[in-house]
């Protein structure tokens, strides 16, 4: 197997590990994990339209397994999941080059379509607890703050580890070029 092959396989791993641990950790903010930042940056790195899914999908199944065996939180629904690939097409369109401003939008961004689609779902499918419509969205206000605080401070986090490495392998890379 070549370099470039095996390095994309440590990358998913990782990318995979650190969203399910960030979603399966105890006492921390609901919905603050880096879901939302693993699935922009896979969306960016990986220009493999097959992989841009299969990356998130298999973060959901194994993160929704483990809240199940672990503290016996029901498995998402399909709306869920579908509600989250949304995260796939923001990054597409706003992440075409690593600045500040393209990934921060793109957080925002995947957390604001995640919070409209999925609670409209919840209302939509009478899960709303009997709320309507406003108080729906109302009572997911907290859950849409820690989203959007942990998209942004995943992504910050993720894309700039990536654009440091990028930059230190430019700046040593001179030391392997053959005259």
């Amino acid at each position: 197997m070549n370099s470039k092959i095996l390095n994309n396989i440590a990358i998913a791993a990782i990318l995979i590990s650190l969203a399910v641990v960030s979603r399966i950790i105890p006492n921390k903010p609901d919905n603050f994990t880096a879901l939302g930042a693993v699935f922009l940056f896979s969306t960016f790195y990986f220009k493999d339209r097959r992989i841009r899914f299969l990356i998130p999908i298999t973060i959901m199944l194994c993160s929704d397994l483990c809240l199940y065996w672990l503290k016996g939180i029901p498995i998402s629904g399909p709306g869920i999941y579908l509600c989250l690939m949304l995260y796939i097409p923001v990054s597409a369109v706003l992440i075409k080059k690593v600045k500040f401003a393209n990934v921060a939008l793109a957080g925002i961004s995947g957390a604001t379509l995640f919070f409209i689609t999925s609670n409209f779902l919840v209302w939509a499918q009478g899960g709303g607890y009997g709320l309507g419509f406003i108080e729906t969205y109302t009572v997911a206000i907290s859950f849409y703050r820690n989203a959007l605080l942990g998209d942004l401070a995943w992504s910050i986090t993720i894309f700039g580890v990536y654009a440091l490495s990028k930059n230190r392998i430019k700046q040593t890379s001179f030391l392997y070029t053959k005259d």
